[in-house]
């Protein structure tokens, strides 16, 4: 090997390694701006001061809440339902031996059972499902009524999750689902399903967001911390967004990380 070559692979090296730190210094650096910069809510949601997650029935934390519906209990479920979205059976043993049994044999339960998770120390007041040809993958979302209103509609808030894979709870010994890890794809899968029967559908600001995320039943979880918030009646979108540098630039580099984290 010439002098000139011994030379060229030197100085590769040294640029393939140096590339390799900027990588890890970028996405590093990327993920703590992501967890930890203040980036702020949306000016009427950072009024209101909802909370920003469920809980599990001990008071650990669940989901997040990554929805808001404005309307009332009737027409949110007539939408729902004309959306191909399923209304849960009740727990009870029969429905717990049924998916426990469709769960060992792959089937179909259209309208399984979802767990309890707790907001406001209740739990939800609505459930829906988006099921598959298996029991174990089904979307779905649970919501809470906060007895608050804004523009004269009632407020709902829903944690959307999608559920993959099945097994029973340590703490029950009762079925219980675990869900994908990219929760913000249940949520836009909601806002599709909705937005042709609502007057207005917007995505803003909630939560800071949370790449190291675990659930009650500790299930992994990262979420951009945006909310959608989707109304029965037209809303101001200046009222409710939040435009800022910081939020545009959040929304790029979550555009690159993502996309890393949905190959794990």
């Amino acid at each position: 090997m010439t002098r000139s070559n011994k030379v060229f692979r030197k100085y590769l090296k040294r640029f393939f390694f140096s590339g390799l730190i900027i990588i890890f210094v970028f996405c590093v650096g990327a993920t703590l701006f992501i967890q930890f910069y203040p980036f702020g809510k949306s000016p009427l949601l950072s009024k209101m001061n909802y909370p920003l997650k469920t809980t599990i029935k001990s008071g650990k934390p669940g989901d997040p809440i990554n929805v808001l519906i404005l309307g009332s209990k009737q027409t949110i479920t007539r939408y729902f339902k004309e959306a191909g979205w399923e209304i849960p059976d009740p727990i009870t043993d029969r429905t717990s031996v049924k998916i426990a049994l469709d769960s060992l044999g792959n089937l179909p339960y259209p309208k399984a059972p979802v767990s309890n998770l707790y907001l406001y120390h209740r739990k939800q007041d609505l459930a829906f499902e988006k099921p598959t040809n298996s029991v174990r993958n089904r979307g779905h979302i649970r919501l809470w009524k906060t007895h608050t209103t804004i523009n004269d509609e009632e407020v709902w808030l829903g944690s959307a999750t999608y559920d993959h894979g099945i097994e029973l709870s340590k703490r029950s010994h009762l079925p219980t689902h675990h869900i994908l890890p990219s929760v913000d794809d249940e949520r836009e899968k909601v806002v599709r399903d909705l937005k042709p029967f609502m007057k207005s559908a917007l995505v803003v600001s909630f939560d800071q967001p949370n790449l190291f995320g675990f659930n009650g039943g500790g299930d992994w979880y990262y979420t951009d911390g945006n909310i959608a918030v989707l109304s029965v009646s037209p809303l101001n979108k200046d009222n409710i967004s939040n435009h800022s540098m910081s939020l545009t630039l959040k929304q790029k580099v979550i555009q690159f990380l993502f996309p890393i984290l949905n190959a794990l």
